[in-house]
């Protein structure tokens, strides 16, 4: 599941007149932001099952993250969510606003993380600029009861009114470019419980035998 928002690189600059008087160059930035669970490849939950999920961003090396928004979402909003957290609301973030976002069923909506850059807060450089994959938020997702096994998926969903990541190309920049932003999701399929499975199973069973 992989969704791109691509960028004109000569557009890729807000407040480019900002910082094209400053004399600070504007480039492109090319991101990944990753929707991952910890099941590995082994794919398939039964009802109740916990499993941890992240959603995670990568960028190209040299800029600083400077803010994302939109919904982690699960198929029809199935599960539930639990120990919802990011760690943009540790004190090593001064500078982030970070709205997490809400529990909705299975998903989480809302999910807001801005971060001021340095050339307005004068502060140590931000640990997001020295890295180029950053956790945003992580979560526990608890497989629904089914009585057939259903795929559901989870993707991240940017909002219409900032569909790609943002960035600031040095911390010298006192306006974000918008990255090249592709979002690549996941998917786990949660099987009946035992003794529904074998409900099914006989229920089909008989089915075939009365076609016949």
């Amino acid at each position: 599941m992989r969704t791109t928002f691509p960028i004109a690189q000569s557009a890729c600059c807000a407040g480019v007149g900002l910082v094209g008087a400053l004399g600070v160059p504007c480039h492109a930035v090319d991101a990944l932001v990753i929707v991952s669970h910890n099941k590995g490849h082994t794919n398939t939950v039964v009802p109740g099952e916990p499993v941890s999920i992240e959603v995670w961003l990568t960028w190209t090396p040299g800029n600083q993250f400077a803010g994302l928004r939109g919904d982690t979402r699960a198929t029809a909003d199935l599960g539930a969510i639990s120990d919802l957290r990011s760690p943009y609301v540790h004190p090593v973030f001064p500078a982030a606003y970070t709205r997490i976002g809400d529990p909705q069923g299975g998903s989480v909506v809302d999910t807001d993380i801005a971060v001021v850059p340095s050339y307005f807060t004068a502060a140590p450089l931000p640990i997001s600029l020295l890295w180029n994959h950053m956790t945003l938020i992580e979560y526990t997702w608890t497989a629904p009861a089914v009585t057939t096994p259903i795929e559901v998926a989870f993707g991240f969903e940017a909002y219409a009114i900032a569909p790609n990541a943002r960035f600031y190309n040095s911390p010298a920049s006192p306006g974000w470019v918008e990255g090249n932003t592709t979002y690549i999701g996941t998917s786990l399929t949660v099987l009946p419980a035992p003794s529904a499975l074998g409900a099914f199973l006989l229920a089909a069973g008989l089915a075939v035998r009365r076609r016949r």
